[in-house]
């Protein structure tokens, strides 16, 4: 299609071609390559109508020697029929003319119109991949006026791709100027193709800095290939508007233009226009708020930049998708893809983006130093090819770290320059989010006027662009400056239209995991509502304020298990065959891959190799997580639970029972008191201060048998007593309370803690204490329960599991410890628990009649579980090893036989995604092990780990340890359990009470290390 030079542009193209008259003086001409003699050329016969169709291997040159007269003109094409080539045609000088390579992937014509010259002509064909071509002779005749016009319309044409591959500035702008001549000329010459062409090239070298004059151009430039049927320059030109349209704030005229050359390019064949338009596609569902739509289009792309052998393509698409992560609060898989898309990209000018977007993750983490730096080089990439849509958006979010670094006036100036930049450039949605960052900037700083004219302006572009989550934000700001001027009913008002967006954002994922990401990322919004609504209690303490407050931080939390629950009761559908085996196979290299990683930890391999481990490890739980959205999507399991009301909430008390809740902030923190009929509310420190003694408390807690630990233990438990209870002191009746934490609070149990003034006494002496995630998800687990039958058996217990090969139980051959099972188990070695089988036979032997089962020995396996087959009981009882995984909360775990009979190693390890995937409807799950409450913190979800895993498998209630328990110690809690529960007939909660307070009398168990570490969660009832 296009004349291209790989030379200086400024060469007269008439004289390469063999036009001598009125050409300027040209440049020396290139000297000879060094290396192995060329290949004889064979002679291209000049008969009109022929074709010599020949197979071409990757990295050979095809030769051939045309010989055309002085002033005679031959039409030639090279269509390509598989093999994506260049062509390359040298004077009988030696001098080489412009390579011809259009932008057409493996199929098309590369047209080659030439001039005879006083000698030979040579004619290279080479390729960067093997498969098929032919030369076509399409006309010889003596040249003409028209001839000769169309070569000077090709010189034209030559010079300005020359220019545009330059990519500099002032190169774009020369190669834009040449591109619009070439494009008049082949007009006046007839030639709509190439006409359509060169409007192409025009709209690709505007599209940095004049997005509507680019747009124009390649809207006429389709409207010509649509006339000519020309398919894949079409889908090709339609990929080439859809990021404009987005950058003028259009993303669902993008969307379309994307689908349809998506559709095109699947007609067709052809995998580059279809890998192109899936990551538009991405990108326009991205600005539409559709993230789960977004993943999934750039998850196609990749293996096809892949099979295509395109890295900077799909480092393109890698920093796009890590881009959805970082939108999504996964800044760990987020900087994977972005790190893999810097490999990729090399120091290409591809790779600015891939810079501004790790820089932007880096500077939410915390490490601004590092976001400087990488914007910095952003930067210098952009100006030196002239982007200055690139530019603006560095500039922006350099804005952001100066700020953070307290650099608050070059921030300003920064933020500035990027509005106006964006503004020039009509970039609408751009310039409304670097407006939302200097309004935020004027609201710290106070001044409130600046700040709602940002914010304003900010919202009219998201408004009209559609952009929900740039709204939310906008409004957000709004509130801010609302309460700033002192409007605190007008910034309530603008704060919850804002948490209405959120809430229509929160459902877009598929993944609960990649929703609970996304929803920590605005907890900062819930958090200002909430604190707006008590300072309006404050100054209307009977206007209900603090109701609705509590309200809304119901709505901030635990909300996926809340979504969750609602699609447990929505009823176990059948999943695809086809789906099933992915999710299989998925769970097979997640598996070998959590093996590979243990393995290198166990033998202190190098950082760099814990580093790949660690990122191919996220990565499969990527896979194995978006599977599972897909399965979710494809039975229709995609609800969205609503929070319940403070209303609501009261009528699930009774006259005993009363529920503390707790929501941490930045400047101060608050507790509501919930009674049937009553609401209390008080003030309370910050979150750094409560947090702090949390976790004191819980590491004094947990070693509290140790000499000397006991007063250490006493002092942390009454400070935070006095800082946690004893505002409520007075109010605090009834004989169970029900504790919704927050943050670490999650970390504590409660009942440990003493009675406020004028108590003195744990809680626990004479109240039950109860855990739930939010006062929501108990109504939910509630109203699961009364759904579904009772499960008819009673009682499961897998107990005292086999975990080494040398365990006197084996009966095969005695060896050491039990290898890594195929499928990849866990390599951690495990003790056995001896008076795990005591709690065992003590349990079987408390429970009343029905059905029991006792899973002790090897019988206590994994497939036991995932098999479906505790579905039937009533109790199911975990007497063996927890396995905590803060960084990867889906791969803890429950410990089960690692060996068969024979000493053969077996997956033993059941991991926390498995149980998600169960249904389990347990009335109670007891994990008799160490620091199963525990998990990873996520901010409005709380700890994500083994016990949300049973509330999503079904599980009423769980019964679950916060730090390493002994043995024996906890043989004897489950045994003053369980009598309670079956000899006595008391409820769980009453009945871990007494066992609890039991333990703590005796004077060999007085710490509440022994004592205090199981907490019970869930339905108390």
């Amino acid at each position: 299609m296009l004349l291209r030079r790989a030379g200086l542009p400024g060469v007269c193209l008439a004289l390469t071609l063999g036009l001598a008259a009125g050409c300027r003086d040209p440049e020396p001409p290139p000297k000879a390559p060094s290396g192995p003699p060329a290949a004889q050329p064979r002679t291209l016969p000049l008969v009109p109508g022929s074709e010599t169709e020949l197979v071409l291997t990757a990295g050979e040159t095809h030769s051939y020697r045309i010989d055309l007269p002085p002033d005679h003109f031959a039409d030639l094409v090279v269509d390509q029929r598989g093999a994506d080539v260049e062509v390359q045609l040298t004077g009988p000088d030696g001098r080489s003319f412009p390579k011809v390579d259009s932008p057409n992937d493996k199929l098309g014509p590369e047209p080659l119109p030439v001039l005879g010259a006083a000698g030979a002509l040579r004619l290279d064909i080479s390729g960067s991949s093997s498969g098929r071509y032919a030369v076509k002779v399409i006309a010889v005749r003596p040249a003409t006026l028209l001839d000769r016009a169309r070569v000077e319309a090709e010189r034209g044409f030559a010079a300005s791709e020359g220019l545009r591959r330059k990519g500099d500035g002032e190169s774009l702008r020369a190669a834009a100027a040449g591109a619009e001549e070439a494009a008049a000329r082949f007009r006046a010459l007839g030639d709509q193709r190439r006409t359509a062409d060169a409007l192409y090239s025009l709209g690709r070298i505007r599209s940095n800095w004049e997005p509507r004059a680019a747009l124009q151009a390649f809207e006429e430039a389709a409207s010509s290939f649509r006339i000519l049927g020309e398919r894949a320059a079409l889908g090709r030109t339609l990929n080439s508007m859809a990021p404009i349209y987005l950058s003028l704030g259009d993303p669902r005229t993008a969307r379309d233009r994307a689908l349809e050359a998506l559709a095109i390019a699947r007609s067709i064949g052809h995998a580059r226009v279809e890998a192109t338009a899936l990551n538009n596609l991405g990108r326009a569902y991205t600005a539409l708020g559709h993230t789960e739509k977004a993943l999934s289009s750039y998850d196609r792309a990749l293996p096809l930049w892949r099979q295509l052998q395109l890295p900077k393509e799909e480092g393109k698409t890698l920093s796009n998708r890590g881009s959805i992560f970082s939108s999504l609060g996964e800044s760990e898989r987020a900087l994977d893809d972005l790190e893999s898309a810097l490999e990729l990209l090399e120091e290409s000018p591809e790779a600015a983006n891939a810079l501004s977007e790790r820089a932007y993750v880096l500077y939410r983490v915390g490490r601004a130093g590092e976001a400087a730096a990488d914007l910095e080089d952003a930067l210098n990439l952009h100006r030196q090819t002239g982007n200055r849509r690139g530019e603006a958006a560095a500039l922006s979010d350099l804005g952001l770290v100066k700020q953070s670094l307290g650099r608050r006036e070059e921030a300003r100036k920064d933020f500035e320059t990027a509005v106006a930049a964006f503004q020039d450039l009509g970039d609408h949605p751009n310039e409304a989010t670097a407006l939302v960052s200097l309004g935020r900037l004027h609201t710290s700083s106070g001044n409130a006027g600046d700040a709602k004219a940002a914010f304003t302006k900010a919202l009219v572009s998201f408004e009209a662009s559609g952009r929900r989550e740039g709204e939310a934000a906008a409004r957000l700001g709004l509130a801010q400056v609302s309460r700033l001027q002192g409007d605190p009913q007008g910034a309530l008002r603008g704060a919850e239209t804002a948490l209405a967006l959120i809430e229509e954002l929160r459902t877009e994922p598929g993944s609960h995991k990649l929703r609970s990401s996304l929803f920590a990322s605005y907890q900062n919004a819930f958090a200002f509502a909430v604190d707006t609504a008590m300072e309006l209690h404050g100054r209307e303490p009977a206007a209900g304020y603090d109701g609705r407050a509590f309200e809304i931080s119901e709505r901030a939390r635990a909300r996926s298990l809340l979504d969750a629950l609602a699609e447990a009761g929505a009823g176990a559908k059948g999943v695809d065959p086809a789906l099933a085996a992915r999710q299989a196979a998925a769970g097979e290299r997640l598996a070998i891959a959590e093996q590979r990683r243990q393995a290198l930890v166990e033998t202190g391999a190098p950082a760099a190799r814990l580093e790949a481990a660690e990122r191919e490890l996220r990565q499969r739980l990527g896979d194995v997580e978006r599977i599972e959205a897909e399965i979710r999507r494809a039975s229709g399991d995609r609800a969205a639970a609503r929070p319940v009301t403070l209303k609501e909430i009261q009528k699930e008390l009774d006259p005993e029972n009363l529920l503390l809740a707790y929501s941490l902030g930045e400047r101060r923190s608050f507790l509501w008191v919930v009674g049937p009929r009553s609401l209390h509310s008080w003030t309370l420190p910050p979150r750094e201060e409560l947090e702090a003694a949390a976790r004191e408390a819980h590491t004094r807690l947990a070693t509290s048998n140790r000499l000397l630990g006991r007063a250490q233990t006493d002092a942390a438990l009454a400070k935070l007593s006095q800082l946690l209870l004893a505002p409520a002191a007075g109010k605090l009746t009834g004989r169970r309370l029900v504790v919704v934490p927050d943050g670490a609070l999650h970390l504590l149990p409660f009942a440990a803690l003493p009675e406020p003034p004028p108590g003195g006494g744990p809680l626990i002496a004479r109240r039950e204490v109860v855990t739930v995630p939010s006062a929501s998800s108990l109504a939910a687990i509630r109203h699961e329960v009364a759904r579904r039958d009772p499960p008819p058996a009673m009682v499961a217990v897998l107990a005292d599991p086999v975990f080494t090969a040398d365990d006197p139980r084996v009966t095969g051959r005695p060896g050491g410890p039990a290898a890594v099972a195929t499928r990849g188990t866990t390599t951690r070695a495990f003790d056995r628990l001896p008076d795990s089988r005591e709690e065992a036979r003590v349990l079987l032997a408390l429970a009343p009649p029905g059905e029991r089962l006792s899973a002790l020995d090897f019988a206590a396996r994994r497939e036991l579980v995932t098999g479906g087959a505790l579905a039937r009981f009533r109790i199911v009882h975990f007497a063996t090893h927890g396995v905590l995984d803060t960084e990867h909360p889906e791969l803890s775990g429950v410990a089960l036989s690692m060996v068969d009979e024979r000493g053969q190693p077996r997956d033993g390890f059941l991991r926390a995604y498995e149980i998600y995937r169960l249904r389990l409807p347990a009335d109670l799950v007891v994990l008799s092990g160490c620091e199963t409450a525990l998990g990873r913190e996520v901010r409005g979800e709380g700890m994500v780990g083994l016990t949300r895993a049973f509330f999503h498998a079904g599980a009423r209630r769980v019964l679950v340890s916060l730090w390493p328990v002994e043995d024996r110690a906890t043989a004897e809690l489950m045994r003053g359990f369980y009598e309670g529960l079956f000899a006595r007939g008391l409820p769980p909660a009453e009945a871990l009470r007494r066992a609890q307070d039991d333990i703590r009398r005796r004077p060999d168990r007085q710490a509440p290390h022994y004592w205090a570490g199981f907490i019970l969660q869930g339905d108390w009832r």
